[in-house]
């Protein structure tokens, strides 16, 4: 690092729009400028004390290893804010800071960057139209700021707010960020842990309201780490504070991302004339920098090649050689971790050995001959470097043995380069690619001008010489020739920017028969190695493709099950004439299916199709009828179903969507449903705003409120009621009793009514367990809770009617005489009530890190077993569990009737695991219902989700807690869930939700929409006995079930749009509705 003596803190005055004199302090890094230069905005709603401000340039780590890089620093001041938090003072005397720096000596006024926390990251997007602003870095951006929710500097509301954000972003707040957001053109990289409540904000609601607003936007998350780790410090209130790894990869980040933006590296008027063709070398196992002379270049050309360690030990053998083209940037950082990877899968035999050659692309060189003559680095690559290679190291020197793979800017260059060549390589990896549009102009809004900026230097600024030499052109020119010899595959994650210029390059393939794999991979943004990380074993599949099997075909036609199949993308499993993937949609029969097939065909020597036989699997688990009817029992029919709508105002609720991830609002919401002996049924949820059901009207009082219905066994309205206060309160689940009480639990405030009975909270929510009667008349509310936030997540009764409560908290957690100091981001407690209200016992589930508690039941001998999941350390007092990574885990922990542990489980793998439902039958045993990735042991039983996504488990543990029985539902997509009642003779009856397809026993469930239901039946040995689909136009969700004694089930939950129920179809009011149905066994149609 530089020395303050090499480079003092010096003074930068600044005067703001209201004439308000500001003083900023910046440091330079050696040599000559003019330097890019980062502003660093702190957080906070008050003014630091300029000393304060001066030294974090001389010791924040994060701070200093930027200026040695090569980056200018500033410490920004600004005023407090006042009262009004909305105040523009500190956006302006920032601004005023950035406008002096712009006019600094040995500042590039056009290579700016913002880096600010918190409040500071608010800041920083307030100014990311300013026309000096090339960059944006925002550590966890206190978005309650820029959104307008936060109007006051008490910090109560800002807790509430963060806790809650889907209570407060009011339609019109909504709008109004949507406008600002179309003003920030500078790139953004948001920073965040996953502890803090900004988290519950940023990540699903605002991040993707800056996409849809076409700001160009990169999320990294931190886990475990607490508000300011950014900044290398720390709030250990929200997580653990920075140390030194983390600091080293944030710095390592905000390096990768500004040197994309505002590269550190000055690059002198003449630059365009004279590109870097020699990179500095890296450092990195197997990999080796080299040099050559090209003739094309007219100078020296460096590359780094990766060689395995078989090329050592086989001095006989030639291998493949694969060609990765990086992005934007220079591509030197990502060398390291590819080799890594490149390494790791050779040495676990997922794929033959290969030569990987790091290529060196330019800073944006775009892998093509630049218009002017200066740089061509097609042909440098093309003519000078493939020669080369194959002169120098042992490989197989014929088109068999190349392959291109390349992200971003080298995903363009794979598709480009292998389309004009494709003689020259056999396989094209194109992965997160871009430009793929037809005119380079035609990028997202926020990356126009830079886009404007490469089409002049490279193309020197004509269009047509852009299509001319555009993969889609190429691809025209060359089809027929690709399509019969070249291995193609396109990659992108459904959070890339770059997705639907993607889809729209896939589409044009498709114009032109060229066959090619097509994969949108769920939850991934614009990151190579989170790609090839959620590509898992998939990737190297498309590898032995290209290495293994040489000879093999590129495309194959012929029928499967009667029906023709032709065009599909070809991945080899085994050798030629056996088993074979292909991914391809198609349909057999009623059944349409959207994922990996398995083929079996054999083939001639020129590689024509005899015969051949397709099946349709998921996760690698096939169906027993490609036909898709079900050979399990009658399925059930919809009996009756309720929609809950009318005026609203403004509660919205993420769902869990596949693609886009994407929003709707839903001012009411059913969350908890129970089943009463005489054939009721109780259903509860919250509302803002104007609710109507059977022709009876309830409105909330100021926040969200509480309602709960009561139906008859033929689906009428008995009552339908209201509960609440000037406050947020909500309704989390729903029981009964044997002899039909209702018990409800959730989240109030202070001043919530049931009936004649007045909750006072003791922080900004607490826990709440009420009994009713049948009447829907409150019998007793008990509450527990602590300063912070608190709510009862699931309810449930013992053999003696005893109420059972999980509960989640983020704070100290009262209840009763006993209180318990919180550990660390959110802890779960178990709650025991007497029938009339009297606590029983209280015990902390907790640890240093996340609990959350998801479900409870109670078995007929007073037995009580709790589910949830985890992260780090689980003390349970009488004994603790470890998570398998920093993902989250399984817990399952049995009391007895006085509270006493029995015993505590951990299920796990390093994918995110969780357990979402409980329940007992008349034995004691238990059956636990969730989702798991990766692969998991559950006792002697390992189950394994494969790469196409978590799939849902479901397990019986025996009453002392050994594994009987487990297995998985394969989702080929994504699925959410599942809720789980069972009955007291074992049968089990789960319900959630899924995108793509699902896989229940025999039966193969397709969705129709973006987000459909499913609910199905076990048997107590884990038969699936019947499975439903329940089909929407829009977004669904099932948040609960209850199952009557006469094999009824009810299903509660939201929906938007349209929800096809048998015989019913309810459309959703405006922003969403509410629903609940019942299904009645007895129909003989098989279910689809």
């Amino acid at each position: 690092e530089i020395s303050e003596a090499d480079s003092p803190v010096q003074p930068l005055d600044a005067k703001s729009a209201d004439g308000r004199d500001v003083r900023a302090f910046w440091r330079r890094p050696k040599g000559d400028g003019p330097f890019p230069a980062i502003v660093f905005i702190h957080g906070g709603l008050t003014q630091f004390p300029e000393e304060s401000l001066r030294r974090q340039l001389a010791v924040n780590p994060v701070v200093t290893r930027m200026l040695a890089a090569g980056y200018a620093v500033v410490q920004a001041t600004f005023r407090t804010y006042e009262q009004e938090v909305q105040s523009r003072g500190p956006i302006e005397d920032v601004r005023a800071v950035v406008h002096a720096l712009a006019k600094a000596p040995d500042v590039d006024a056009n290579r700016i960057a913002l880096f600010g926390g918190s409040g500071g990251g608010s800041i920083a997007l307030e100014l990311g139209g300013e026309p000096a602003v090339r960059a944006i870095v925002a550590g966890e951006p206190a978005t309650v700021l820029y959104t307008g929710m936060l109007t006051t500097g008490d910090y109560g509301p800002r807790l509430e707010i963060m806790a809650q954000p889907e209570t407060f972003f009011t339609p019109e707040l909504r709008e109004r960020t949507r406008k600002k957001l179309t003003t920030v053109r500078a790139p953004v990289l948001i920073l965040h842990g996953d502890r803090h409540d900004l988290h519950k904000l940023n990540a699903p609601l605002f991040v993707p309201m800056m996409k849809e607003a076409g700001v160009k936007v990169e999320y990294r998350e931190y886990a475990g780490y607490g508000h300011g780790f950014y900044f290398g410090g720390g709030d250990d209130r929200w997580g653990k504070g920075a140390d030194e790894k983390v600091v080293s990869e944030v710095v390592r980040e905000v390096r990768a991302f500004l040197e994309k933006e505002i590269p550190a590296a000055d690059r002198p008027p003449n630059a365009v004339n004279h590109p870097p063709w020699v990179t500095p070398p890296v450092r990195a196992p197997g990999v080796d920098f080299r040099t050559f002379e090209s003739r094309a270049a007219n100078a020296r050309v460096s590359f780094h090649i990766y060689t395995p360690r078989a090329y050592d030990r086989e001095q006989e053998r030639r291998f493949p050689v694969l060609y990765w083209l990086h992005g934007s940037g220079g591509g030197l950082r990502g060398i390291p971790p590819l080799a890594r990877h490149f390494d790791s899968a050779i040495a676990a035999g997922k794929t033959p050995p290969f030569l990987a050659v790091f290529v060196n692309g330019l800073v944006e060189g775009m892998y093509v001959d630049w218009k002017d003559a200066s740089t061509p680095l097609e042909t440098v690559i093309v003519k000078d470097l493939v020669p080369h290679v194959d002169a120098t190291w042992r490989t197989i020197a014929a088109r068999e043995g190349r392959m291109l793979d390349g992200f971003s800017m080298g995903g363009y260059g794979a598709a480009r380069l292998g389309f004009k060549y494709p003689d020259l390589f056999r396989a094209v990896s194109i992965v997160g690619a871009g430009p793929m549009q037809p005119e380079l102009v035609q990028a997202p809004r926020a990356g126009r001008q830079r886009a404007a900026e490469v089409l002049q230097k490279v193309y020197g600024g004509d269009q047509a010489y852009f299509r001319s030499v555009s993969p889609r052109t190429l691809a025209e020119q060359n089809a027929e020739a690709i399509a019969k010899g070249s291995l193609v595959r396109i990659v992108i994650g459904d959070q890339d920017e770059t997705l639907e210029n993607n889809r729209a390059f896939h589409e044009h393939l498709e114009r032109l028969s060229i066959p090619h794999g097509w994969t949108v991979l769920s939850g991934v943004t614009h990151d190579p190695m989170g790609v090839l990380s959620a590509l898992g074993d998939d990737n190297w599949a498309f590898y032995r493709a290209a290495f293994d099997a040489l000879d093999a075909p590129a495309s194959t036609t012929g029928e499967a099950n009667g029906k023709p199949v032709s065009g599909a993308q070809i991945l080899p499993k085994d050798k030629p004439g056996g088993s074979w993937f292909v991914e391809k949609t198609f349909g057999l029969d009623d059944l349409r299916v959207d994922n990996f097939c398995e083929a079996t065909f054999t083939q001639d020597k020129d590689g024509k199709t005899l015969t051949s036989s397709v099946t349709p699997f998921i996760a690698g688990l096939q169906s027993d009828d490609a036909s898709g009817a079900t050979s399990m029992g009658s399925r059930p029919t919809v009996a009756w179903s309720a929609s809950v709508g009318g005026q609203s105002d403004t509660v919205r609720r993420r769902l869990p969507v596949r693609g886009g991830h994407g929003h709707i609002q839903l001012p009411r919401v059913m969350r908890g449903v129970g089943a009463a002996p005489d054939g009721c049924t109780y259903a509860g949820g919250s509302f803002l705003g104007t609710v109507q059901l059977g022709g009876i009207e309830l409105t909330s009082a100021g926040g969200p409120d509480t309602m709960l219905a009561a139906f008859n066994q033929a689906g009428q309205v008995k009552w339908f009621k209201r509960f609440g206060g000037a406050g947020a309160d909500y309704v989390f689940d729903v029981a009964c009793d044997s002899r039909g009480a209702v018990l409800v639990t959730g989240m109030c405030s202070t001043g919530t009514q049931f009936g004649r009975h007045t909750v006072q909270s003791l922080g900004f929510s607490d826990t709440f367990t009420a009994k009713l009667d049948a009447d829907g008349n409150a019998l007793w509310v008990a509450t527990a809770g602590g300063h912070r936030l608190s709510g009862g997540n699931e309810v449930a009764v013992d053999g003696a009617d005893n109420v059972l409560v999980i509960a989640n908290a983020h704070g100290d957690f009262a209840a009763g005489a006993t209180t318990f100091r919180h550990r660390g981001g959110t802890d779960a407690y178990v709650l025991k009530y007497t029938p009339d209200g009297k606590l029983g016992w209280v015990r902390s589930i907790a640890g240093p890190q996340n609990e959350q508690g998801r479900g409870i039941a109670g078995d007929a001998r007073g037995n009580v077993i709790v589910v949830g999941e985890f992260t780090g350390t689980l003390n349970l007092g009488g004994s603790t569990l470890t998570a398998d990574s920093e993902q989250r885990d399984v817990f399952a922990v049995k009391y007895d009737p006085n509270g006493q542990q029995r015993w505590a489980l951990r299920f796990g793998s390093v994918a995110a695991d969780y357990a979402r439902g409980v329940g007992c039958d008349r034995e004691g045993n238990s059956y636990i219902s969730g989702v798991f990735g990766g692969t998991v042991a559950f006792g002697e039983r390992q189950l394994t989700s494969g790469s196409s996504g978590p799939n849902i488990f479901l397990l019986k543990l025996s009453s002392d807690g050994v594994v009987l029985w487990a297995q998985s539902l394969p989702c080929g997509g994504r699925c959410e869930g599942c809720e789980i009642e069972v009955d007291e003779a074992g049968n089990a009856v789960i319900s959630g939700q899924f995108h793509g397809a699902i896989q229940i026993g025999s039966h193969l469930l397709t969705a129709t929409g973006p987000s459909d239901m499913f609910v199905a039946k076990f048997n107590a040995e884990g038969r699936a006995v019947w499975a439903r689909h329940l089909p929407t136009q829009g977004h669904a969700a099932n948040f609960a079930l209850a199952s009557h004694h006469d094999d009824r089930v009810t299903l509660v939950g939201t929906y938007s749009y349209r929800l096809e129920l048998d015989q019913f179809e309810l459309v959703a009011p405006a922003g969403g509705g509410a629903f609940v149905a019942t299904l009645q066994s007895g129909s003989e149609d098989p279910g689809r």
